[in-house]
């Protein structure tokens, strides 16, 4: 039976991700970005088996991880660049 975690994290970056849809899309990326600095320490304190995992990391693989990572790092990428776009519009149309 998987550890709980492997099921939640998932969830929890698709709730993280759904908040986010309601920011402007500069502060979407700023907010995600700090979900995406837990996970990536999570994954380095994984590959240096220097300290334990926090607990809501217990139970979780790299590969669950980099699967979130991924998540997040595509979902910040397209929320900077729509901030990009849409600055590029308002600057032409003042």
């Amino acid at each position: 039976m998987p550890h709980p975690n492997q099921l939640a994290l998932p969830v929890a970056v698709s709730r993280w991700i759904d908040q986010s849809q309601t920011m402007p899309d500069a502060l979407a990326a700023s907010r995600l970005d700090d979900k995406l600095a837990l996970v990536t320490e999570a994954i380095n304190i994984i590959a240096s088996d220097e300290d334990e995992l926090p607990v809501e990391f217990t139970g979780l693989s790299v590969i669950d991880l980099m699967s979130a990572q991924a998540s997040l790092t595509i979902e910040i990428g397209t929320r900077r660049r729509f901030a990009e776009i849409e600055q590029r519009v308002m600057e032409r149309a003042a």
